[in-house]
């Protein structure tokens, strides 16, 4: 990894808390982790545990799925 590119990904990840990197994923694989995403039965709402209870609100971070 170049440098200035690792500085773009930190610099994003600090002031912005995410950063989109296009092309990233090759389409078949991208395509593969969303028809297991769909087929798979085990996702769990995310949240900040405190003794198996969980704060749904209290989470900072956020998840978009992008569409074309």
């Amino acid at each position: 990894m170049s440098q200035q590119l690792y500085e773009t990904i930190t610099d994003a990840l600090v002031n912005d808390g995410y950063i989109i990197i296009p092309n990233a994923l090759s389409l078949e694989l991208s395509r593969d982790l969303l028809d297991i995403a769909k087929k798979s039965k085990n996702f769990k709402r995310a949240g900040i545990s405190a003794r198996k209870k969980i704060y749904g609100a209290k989470r900072r971070d956020k998840i978009r799925f992008k569409q074309k």
